[in-house]
């Protein structure tokens, strides 16, 4: 699998790309990710995407 660097502010790949490239289902993904938002580490934004948080 290859992993790409992703820079502050960078839209990161959708839901369905993430679980296909890790092979996790959704669901789990979608936790990881809940998590890592609540972490300040990314940002959801409706209708845009997600992006690596600026830290």
């Amino acid at each position: 699998m290859k992993i790409e660097k992703t820079q502050a502010g960078e839209k990161s790949p959708s839901e369905r790309v993430f679980s296909e490239r890790l092979g996790v289902r959704r669901s789990s993904e979608r936790e990881a990710l809940r998590s890592l938002e609540l972490l300040g580490l990314i940002e959801t934004r409706h209708g845009e995407g997600m992006f690596l948080a600026s830290t």
